[in-house]
């Protein structure tokens, strides 16, 4: 016959070791969660300047014939808003005259982003193909890939941007956009700190 006591207390004893082998587990959980929290590892991977307050001008070369290279910058058309075109933008060839852009992430990870610049306008795309400052609500987001500015307006989304010369019924410049008719393409686009 067997001895109930003695079963009973080997239960006892294999029932309080479990419970304290769940409760180590659980405290080491816990424990490795709290460290993934406070060291900030649980958050998804930002790219530069999605998440700050640095302000970056864009920089490209412009090539228009084989031996002239130019480095360039994204400027506005005119600051003045009495001018009709003022919300256009061109390129130049002084870092002072460049925007400021300020990055906003616009996925999760798939690198497009919303540029704003430092007078509260966002960086957009016309239906026709011409870049220009737009309010908030119609922003669109923008991706270097391989030194190219694309877009990811539906429309446009596989032209990356030109330049092109206009003078008629605008100020001289050279804007820029996807649609010109003698596209002079912009390479080696990059993000710099800005003055």
């Amino acid at each position: 016959m067997t001895n109930r006591t003695s079963n009973l207390d080997d239960m006892t004893k294999k029932l309080s070791r479990r419970n304290l082998l769940r409760n180590a587990a659980i405290s080491a959980t816990s424990a490795f969660l709290l460290l993934l929290f406070l060291t900030g590892c649980h958050k998804e991977a930002q790219l530069p300047g999605s998440s700050s307050d640095t302000w970056y001008n864009l920089r490209a070369f412009y090539q228009f014939d084989p031996k002239t290279t130019d480095t360039v910058y994204l400027a506005q058309e005119n600051h003045w808003h009495g001018d009709p075109q003022w919300y256009f933008m061109k390129i130049t060839t002084y870092k002072s005259d460049a925007a400021k852009f300020k990055l906003h992430q616009a996925d999760a990870g798939k690198g497009w982003q919303w540029w704003e610049t430092n007078d509260g306008y966002w960086l957009s795309m016309t239906f026709s193909g011409s870049v220009y400052l737009s309010s908030f609500t119609n922003k669109i987001a923008w991706k270097i890939v391989h030194g190219k500015l694309y877009t990811n307006c539906a429309v446009w989304e596989n032209w990356p941007l030109s330049a092109q010369y206009n003078s008629f019924l605008v100020s001289p410049a050279y804007y820029v956009g996807v649609n010109y008719r003698e596209q002079y393409l912009l390479t080696g686009c990059e993000l710099v700190p800005a003055q």
